[in-house]
């Protein structure tokens, strides 16, 4: 089993200046500028024999500091250092069980800068009896923003069944009172997909529902006799609905259903779907249904033969019925890092915020963006994207995709699509960003 220990360090410097003349755009690092290193424990993923965690800091010309943790009595999950002078430390911590033996450890060296905000996770690994090879995954703020992929994805893969023969993706996360459930799609052949269901206790470690899938295509004849893949879900009043996504003909116009269940499990669709495609967006795919205020908005990828991908917009007022946004698309690909095509977007509404992931689509398949929003219309795009690709991924996959983005209590969270090389079979990954 590939166990493993997660920390966030937050080092944020603080500078007290007394001559205001000076000009403060000029570093001016002194004995008297310090830090706080604050290590953020993951208490939810801890192996269950670390009872105590040290951590260690030393530099040539310092006394070493030293700080410890007891996870079984400390109410606290942080180890925090004040007062440290700017300039390297080298941080080492170790795990260790009730009998005081190492049994996780690690150690990298930190930098505290002059007003400079830098977060680094540093996951700590078995050392058998005590001994042997230390490995260090470590994740700089600067680089993905705080984003850190989980030491043990990928978290779902294929069982080998006609269902899924070549893998899981399409992945879709909701949060409910029972934990967590995650829609995906299995990829079979010839193109067809199947919607499965798997559950979750802590968002990490999942169970499917089921070896077979909660939705099918349809029959012979139908719309969706082609594909049916798995799309957004939105639970309310005690019904789940999930609009997916489907076809006859790979080569037709694509569409968008909906099927609707009282316990996640058992669904019944719609007989027609709510949406076909049409020009720009002849090929579409639902990927995010908010609810806002009297209105709900499903948000879609399309594109056309020519794989120019964008984003579009519905709205509906009963979530049945629903008309294309008057000014679509929404959103459309204008940075060089999104290689003429984007899509599927996922959206949290945070303090009057709509927070956008979304991805560049076809070719290159291998990164995300953030955009921003005060209506959900009308898209701000950070000028620094991408903010996460496929190369800080822990198993370095080739393309990544498909972002699911949630927020829980303590971190934010994208479910993605991954793979690993051509011939790959396609997993499920998460990338986790800690709210300090």
């Amino acid at each position: 089993m590939k166990w493993s220990f997660s920390f966030t360090i937050l080092l944020l410097s603080l500078v007290f200046i007394t001559c205001s003349n000076e000009d403060s755009n000029i570093p001016n690092a002194t004995e008297t500028d310090s830090g706080i290193i604050s290590l953020k424990i993951d208490r939810l993923n801890a192996p269950a024999n670390v009872e105590q965690v040290v951590a260690y800091l030393t530099r040539d010309g310092f006394e070493p500091i030293i700080n410890s943790l007891n996870l079984l009595s400390d109410s606290t999950a942080d180890i925090t250092f004040e007062a440290i002078p700017v300039g390297v430390w080298h941080l080492k911590v170790d795990a260790l069980n009730s009998d005081g033996e190492i049994v996780y450890t690690g150690e990298t060296d930190v930098e505290v800068l002059d007003g400079v905000l830098i977060q680094v996770t540093l996951t700590l690994q078995s050392t058998g009896n005590g001994t042997g090879t230390i490995y260090l995954y470590v994740t700089w703020g600067s680089g993905s923003f705080g984003w850190v992929d989980y030491i043990n994805n990928p978290i779902l893969v294929k069982t080998g069944s006609t269902y899924d023969k070549f893998g899981v993706g399409q992945t879709f996360v909701i949060q409910d009172d029972n934990g967590y459930k995650m829609y995906f799609s299995g990829l079979s052949d010839y193109g067809k997909t199947y919607v499965f269901l798997a559950t979750s206790s802590d968002g990490l470690s999942w169970t499917r529902y089921s070896d077979l899938p909660v939705l099918y295509p349809g029959a012979p004849g139908t719309w969706d006799a082609g594909r049916c893949a798995a799309g957004p879900v939105l639970f309310e009043d005690g019904i789940y609905k999930m609009y997916y996504h489907g076809f006859y003909d790979v080569y037709g116009p694509w569409s968008i259903g909906l099927a609707t269940s009282t316990d996640g499990i058992n669904w019944v669709k719609q007989p027609n779907p709510i949406l076909s495609g049409n020009n720009w967006d002849f090929r579409i795919f639902p990927t995010q249904i908010l609810k806002v205020e009297n209105s709900y908005y499903l948000y879609y990828t399309g594109y056309p033969f020519d794989y120019n991908g964008k984003i579009g917009l519905a709205i509906s007022s009963d979530g049945y019925s629903w008309q294309r946004y008057s000014d679509n698309p929404i959103m459309v690909p204008d940075q060089n890092w999104e290689s003429g095509s984007i899509g599927f977007p996922s959206i949290i509404y945070e303090n009057g915020v709509y927070n956008m992931i979304y991805q560049s689509f076809i070719p290159e398949h291998n990164a995300f963006g953030y955009a921003y929003s005060s209506d959900g219309i009308n898209w701000q795009k950070d000028n620094d994207n991408p903010f996460f690709t496929s190369d800080e991924t822990v198993d370095n996959l080739l393309k990544i995709g498909w972002a699911s983005y949630i927020k829980t209590e303590s971190e934010y969270r994208i479910y993605y699509t991954g793979y690993a090389y051509n011939g790959a079979d396609w997993t499920i990954c998460v990338t986790r960003k800690f709210i300090l």
